[in-house]
């Protein structure tokens, strides 16, 4: 299995998120420098160069922040409204080949909600956004129907506080998921190991652990490995952890760097 690692590129107006399969397929969805078009791209990582080749830019629909991860072909894809704070989902299916990406229709899950972000393994969906008017923390644990496309959420659930939510999904093992988070207040960082319950919709959540300081973190889980990546809480500078998954313990080890 290739290490999976999920890439922020912060620019003004264009924010850019990559989902990466356990093969060499990676999509990167996007919102478009100026408006609020949604595009993506499909890559194949070349192991030799160290670099994605890339296919051609489509657009695939319109909306804000969007965000998405990938399972084998299957690709599920959140953003924001176009003009207001609904949370919307699109499941697709990639074609490696063309590298091009059939879309089902777009579906809205959440009538408010800001910073969704989503992580899909086999049929599980989990998917966090923050408070529409605050800074509450949410999710939902949805199942996906594989003939009709369709995701059947569970109910919305509050977890904590925060901003700007990023989470990770232990590919080997169902029910294990990190979640990071910039404090709601100042720019600590914090984190979440949590174990999900499909069954219920529920995630049975560990304790909340502050590990560093900084700005709008991501984060990518493979095995009990995790990388972790933001912003400096005081400039323009990116940073990176990995970290290692004790369970057992719900905790976090690993270095800065």
């Amino acid at each position: 299995m290739k290490f999976s690692v999920v890439l922020i590129i912060f620019a003004i107006t264009s924010l850019i998120e990559a989902g990466e399969s356990t093969s060499d397929l990676v999509v990167e969805v996007h919102q478009a420098h100026s408006g609020t078009d949604l595009w993506y791209r499909v890559g194949i990582i070349n192991p030799t160069s160290q670099a994605i080749e890339w296919g051609e830019g489509h657009k695939y629909g319109s909306g804000r922040l969007p965000m998405c991860d990938l399972d084998g072909d299957t690709i599920v894809e959140v953003h924001e409204g176009h003009g207001d704070l609904t949370l919307w989902y699109r499941v697709g299916t990639v074609n490696k080949k063309t590298r091009m990406i059939n879309w089902e229709s777009s579906v809205c899950y959440e009538d408010r909600g800001r910073n969704p972000v989503v992580a899909i393994q086999g049929n599980i969906i989990v998917e966090m956004h923050q408070s529409h008017d605050g800074t509450d923390l949410w999710y939902h644990v949805g199942i996906l129907d594989r003939s009709s496309r369709v995701i059947n959420w569970g109910a919305s659930r509050k977890f904590d506080r925060g901003q700007f939510p990023s989470i990770g999904v232990f590919k080997e093992e169902l029910n294990t998921i990190v979640e990071v988070h910039q404090s709601h207040e100042g720019a600590n960082l914090w984190y979440h190991v949590g174990m999900v319950d499909s069954t219920s919709g529920s995630i049975d959540w560990g304790e909340s652990h502050k590990y560093d300081n900084g700005r709008l973190p991501m984060c990518d889980l493979d095995g009990d490995t995790i990388v972790e990546v933001h912003q400096g809480h005081d400039d323009l500078r990116l940073w990176y952890r990995v970290g290692t998954l004790k369970k057992k313990r719900g905790r976090l080890c690993g270095d800065r760097a």
